[in-house]
């Protein structure tokens, strides 16, 4: 996917829909911070330059505010309504670039800030590896009905390493966790963050099976432990998943990414914040 290079006139809009949304918390939030005076002298900037490139410092700041903020609201669809912009969406108040076979134009899509903390060698920084892995994977797939056996194995791969970061094995347990039940604790999860019936619908398109099919396909056999019939290689791919079911899958557990980002946002460090606004003054 292209770098999203923000335009006075892209950030401009990201501030305007949030305010026609809730003012009021955007004003209490920036105040919070100590920073409003600085971002009010900021927006003038983006107004009388509209059609020059900032760095990205500044879409940072604006992505910490519509995580903080987009949370009282819940539903991010009247943000994204007031945006009124083709690149840019929030899933989960996740400023987000929507991939090029994202289901309803909106999910998958890749954050346009990553918190500050995930360009580490640990488990967030291992997910985000694990996300951009697999929409560039998808990004290169055709929209065409039938794909690659070897292509479509590949999705589920990832899916369940997705599954595997954002809801490690706990050590606290004697016997473990297996794959399936953290998958249906990650899906509870998300599920009770879920307003809108898009989104319901993306997150009933996965299950057990998931996890069932992936050890299939990497052990040629899959007995599981609850007592269902067993999932076999030749099961998995004869025939193998069309891309439009594995499609909502993506699209499902990329919410699940969209609660983490979003919350590492909302709970970027204060100082952090201070400075990215500090940047954004100078730059004026």
């Amino acid at each position: 996917m292209d770098v999203f290079e923000p335009t006075g006139a892209d950030l401009a809009k990201i501030y305007t829909a949030l305010q026609r949304i809730d003012s009021k918390s955007v004003t209490a939030k920036l105040d919070a911070a100590g920073i409003e005076p600085i971002v009010a002298s900021v927006r003038a900037q983006y107004e009388e330059r509209s059609y020059e490139v900032f760095a990205v410092h500044h879409l940072a700041l604006a992505a910490w505010l519509v995580a903080s903020v987009g949370p009282a609201i819940r539903d991010a669809t009247s943000f994204e309504l007031s945006l009124r912009h083709e690149v840019i969406v929030a899933p989960r108040w996740v400023l987000a670039q929507p991939i090029r076979l994202a289901q309803h134009r909106r999910c998958p899509a890749l954050p346009l800030v990553w918190p500050s903390a995930w360009e580490r060698d640990d488990l967030d920084g291992w997910l985000r590896l694990a996300y951009e892995g697999l929409l560039d994977h998808l990004d290169k797939q055709s929209s065409e009905a039938a794909v690659a056996e070897l292509s479509t194995s590949a999705i589920q791969w990832r899916l369940v390493a997705l599954v595997d970061a954002l809801a490690p094995e706990r050590s606290d347990r004697e016997h473990g966790q297996s794959i399936a039940a953290r998958l249906n604790d990650l899906l509870r999860r998300t599920s009770q963050l879920t307003v809108n019936t898009i989104e319901a619908n993306w997150i009933k398109s996965i299950d057990t099976s998931l996890a069932w099919r992936r050890n299939a396909l990497t052990h040629l056999l899959c007995e599981p432990p609850d007592g269902s019939a067993r999932w076999t290689f030749k099961g998995c791919v004869e025939p193998e998943l069309p891309l439009s079911e594995l499609l909502s899958m993506c699209a499902g557990l990329s919410l699940a990414v969209m609660d983490r980002v979003a919350d590492a946002l909302r709970n970027e460090p204060d100082g952090y914040i201070r400075r990215l606004a500090d940047r954004c003054e100078r730059d004026g």
